[in-house]
């Protein structure tokens, strides 16, 4: 089954009970369930999910989750929480300036192995109003929406660049323009770009896997 396009206008969610949002400290037990209690037989697969969360409090949701997880013993469980963002211009009072933008506002995406089991202490978390999916609840991505999505991607470390190297921006924001390296971070795959933005040498920071060495 086909999870619908990410639009306002198809996401149904199930609302928290406001007394619980703003409650910081609530943990939700999970007495019945730990790692030892999977058996081979019923080990779940892993599958990302879509959270819907208040606006502004995506960054706290996956704080927060990674707690409620660990206070739990399920970290082997939650395989991976990602908040999409991306570099863009903005014009404000005449003049541009490079910012981080939220690609998905108000939504996080989550990789866990999931069960009935943990409805309540994801969805009584701190800042989350709850799942994307028919009537609220969890609905799996397809493998056709994680690829387009970028989910499962891996940073792309090409040991051939080196800092000072000529390079070019293949994809995203920047692309097709060229520019200078002059800082590398390998284990986060990402490298600090000098490039000419309106006429102007600017340092921005993107992914290996969006530049080509000249």
């Amino acid at each position: 089954m086909q999870n619908p396009e990410i639009d306002s206008e198809d996401i149904v969610v199930e609302k928290v009970d406001s007394s619980i949002v703003d409650d910081a400290n609530y943990i939700e037990p999970v007495a019945a369930v730990n790692n030892a209690q999977i058996s081979t037989a019923t080990k779940l697969v892993p599958h990302w999910y879509i959270l819907h969360t208040y606006v502004g409090y995506e960054n706290m949701v996956k704080d927060n989750l990674e707690k409620v997880f660990e206070k739990n013993n399920l970290q082997s469980r939650l395989l991976d929480i990602k908040i999409p963002d991306e570099e863009v211009y903005e014009e404000k009072n005449g003049k541009r300036k490079l910012v981080k933008r939220r690609m998905f506002p108000t939504y996080v995406f989550i990789k866990m192995e999931y069960d009935n089991s943990m409805w309540h202490m994801i969805t009584k978390t701190r800042g989350i109003t709850g799942f994307v999916g028919p009537l609220g609840r969890p609905l799996p991505l397809s493998e056709e929406e994680i690829k387009r999505m970028r989910l499962d991607e891996q940073p792309i470390v090409d040991t051939n660049i080196v800092e000072g190297d000529q390079i070019r921006v293949v994809r995203g924001s920047f692309e097709g323009n060229d520019g200078v390296v002059s800082s590398l971070n390998l284990s986060q795959g990402k490298a600090k770009i000098k490039l000419e933005v309106f006429g102007r040498l600017t340092d921005v920071e993107i992914d290996l896997n969006q530049i080509e060495k000249l």
